[in-house]
């Protein structure tokens, strides 16, 4: 390490030496701390991190940087900056100079590279502050001042950047990055993006398609922008529990300002999946163009000026519209329409469109199946949209859950019997948004596990031959739909029930069922022949219908009026083609239904 310490004021007290600063410049070739008791230091060229070398930066360490100083962390090399936070580490250019220097890089270092709790100021000296080239690096609890160039910028990743305040920025992107593939990822958890000025999107991202990594956004809030919050061209991503709002446009080029923007790239199209987030004053949510597709399960969209979805930008440019949109479990709210473009210009195919279990619009009600059009009573309809206690929402989404984004993250658990039976079996139906597999556990966390289960095949968990006197709880842990293993909560935990001893006859049936219930099918997913179970607690006029994905009536199963007590009849689809169902059951003012998928 070249080291010079140009500044030679010294301290003696009680015996022990303080340099008051150091210089630092040129390649590092051995294990190097630099330490708060002889800062500041001061870096007067590039510093080079060689291979199988650490520099670590400890905690309330200022660095000022002269001008067109930097970091470099080069293959095999390390980088800790490991402020805390009572004790940040501040990085920024010399007190009284105008220096911009020139950021730090991370260049095919696959070390854990670590920026945590640190304050980087004026180092926009190059396109972009930091750089992550084929490098592992995780950027943690970082702040920026505001610039005209890109906060940080990835080339096959390996980088989680999360808890960071990213300032507004000046014509250009905040967060710009290309590929993944193999074990790369990118993951953005927490953060809060200030919004960029000009025709510039705050993310974009560009080309990762599953079955390789995909982009994962976590529970970061997006403050608006002119442009695009997410702007993913031939990128599929997984985004889950954000907020997004104010983004309008405020530039004269031809295309639309969205929360969410997809497009295609290279020939590659961007499939993604939007759970639990929270849309707020923008003039789209999403834009889904060129033929790509979108599944959103319990969101809450509220104020989008143009349209919540649109799936082109005509009239103001040509582009394929897109492929179409599963939507289950949102609350749609003060819009101008739900759907712009939702038929396509000649000779293109109209997107497919499917719409279930949402408070949305009348209009789009044939789309799918037990949608609504009431108030859902949010807490505060100008900023809280957490519903209140008289929803109409609460209980009507997608396996009992609540519509819109305030659901559990994870797996979710239906179906459970009453706090005291007699049936020694049990059928439980997991669901959860975003959960595409599924684990579980009978009574005891530390016990064995179940092996990982497809969601979509086996929907519902079986319980047989259980134990006259035991009392049973079951535990399940997801993972979504980006390969990822649900963390808060760790898992679900169903409600516990208790088997009664058997001790009436024949001659003395039990008393009729308390409530009204629509129970999951058995088998689930079945090949010819199901069951369908259903409890009334008084007389009734029951019907139940059978409808396919995009919400059309397919059969009548019963339309009979039926006495107190517990049913169980058949739904033979032995001629009917594979495929999601749905039966639906209507009891008075019950209503409710359940999927079950037919396999071939």
């Amino acid at each position: 390490m070249k080291k010079q310490g140009i500044l030679c004021f010294l301290l003696f007290i009680s015996g022990v030496t303080i340099v008051l600063s150091q210089e630092l410049s040129g390649i590092i070739d051995a294990d190097t701390t630099l330490t708060a008791v002889l800062s500041p230091w001061i870096i007067t060229d590039k510093v080079t991190i060689s291979e199988n070398v650490t520099l670590t930066v400890a905690s309330g360490c200022t660095l000022y940087f002269h001008d067109n100083a930097s970091l470099y962390v080069t293959h095999g090399g390390k980088l800790l900056v490991l402020g805390t936070e009572t004790d940040r580490i501040i990085m920024t250019r010399r007190p009284g100079t105008n220096d911009r220097w020139n950021g730090i890089e991370f260049d095919g270092s696959r070390e854990e590279n670590i920026i945590s709790y640190a304050d980087i100021l004026f180092g926009d000296g190059q396109q972009q502050i930091i750089n992550i080239h084929r490098a592992q690096v995780v950027l943690d609890h970082l702040t920026w001042n505001s610039g005209n160039r890109t906060i940080v910028e990835v080339y096959h990743p390996r980088a989680i950047i999360q808890h960071c305040s990213f300032p507004g920025v000046d014509e250009v992107e905040v967060i710009h990055g290309l590929y993944l593939e193999n074990d790369e990822y990118l993951i953005l958890l927490g953060n809060t993006f200030g919004p960029p000025h000009g025709y510039n999107d705050v993310i974009d991202f560009t080309d990762c398609k599953r079955p390789g990594p995909i982009l994962e956004v976590y529970d970061n809030i997006f403050l608006g922008g002119g442009d695009d919050g997410l702007d993913m061209d031939g990128t599929d991503a997984y985004i889950e529990g954000n907020t997004f709002m104010h983004f309008h446009k405020d530039h004269t080029g031809s295309s639309t300002s969205n929360a969410i923007a997809t497009g295609i790239r290279n020939g590659k199209t961007s499939d993604i999946v939007v759970v639990r987030n929270v849309f707020y004053d923008n003039d789209h949510a999403v834009l889904l163009k060129e033929n790509c597709y979108m599944t959103a399960e319990n969101n809450t969209f509220v104020k989008s000026d143009s349209a919540v979805i649109n799936f082109s930008e005509w009239p103001y440019r040509t582009v394929e519209p897109g492929k179409g949109v599963d939507l289950v479990g949102n609350i749609f709210w003060d819009y101008k329409q739900v759907f712009e473009n939702q038929f396509s210009q000649p000779d293109e195919a109209d997107p497919v469109i499917s719409v279930n279990q949402c408070i949305v619009d009348p209009s789009v009600h044939g789309l799918g199946m037990d949608n609504m059009d009431k108030d859902p009573q949010f807490i505060d309809p100008h900023g809280d949209f957490r519903l209140s206690a008289s929803s109409p929402a609460i209980g009507r989404g997608p396996n009992g859950l609540d519509m819109g984004a305030y659901v559990p993250a994870g797996a979710s658990i239906a179906g459970e019997p009453a706090d005291t039976t007699r049936e020694t079996c049990a059928f439980l139906t997991i669901g959860g948004p975003g959960i595409r597999h599924y684990r579980y556990a009978v009574n005891d966390l530390y016990s064995s596990w179940s092996e990982e289960i497809s969601l979509a095949d086996y929907p519902v968990i079986e319980l047989q031959n259980l134990q006259q006197g035991q009392s049973y709880t079951v535990y399940v842990e997801g993972k979504t739909d980006a390969g990822r293993w649900q963390q808060s909560p760790e898992y679900a935990i169903s409600k516990t029930w208790t088997i009664l001893p058997t001790t009436r006859s024949a001659a003395n049936p039990s008393t009729a069922p308390d409530f009204y219930k629509l129970y999951s099918a058995y088998p689930n997913p079945f090949n010819a022949q199901t069951w369908i179970r259903f409890d009334l607690p008084e007389s009734q006029d029951v019907k139940i219908e059978i409808y396919d994905a995009l919400g059309r009536l397919k059969s009548t199963l019963i339309r009979k009026r039926y006495s107190a007590g517990s049913y169980v009849i058949p739904f033979d689809a032995a001629n009917w083609p594979s495929g999601v169902y749905y039966y639906r059951m209507i009891a008075g003012d019950f209503e409710r239904s359940q999927r079950v998928v037919l396999l071939r």
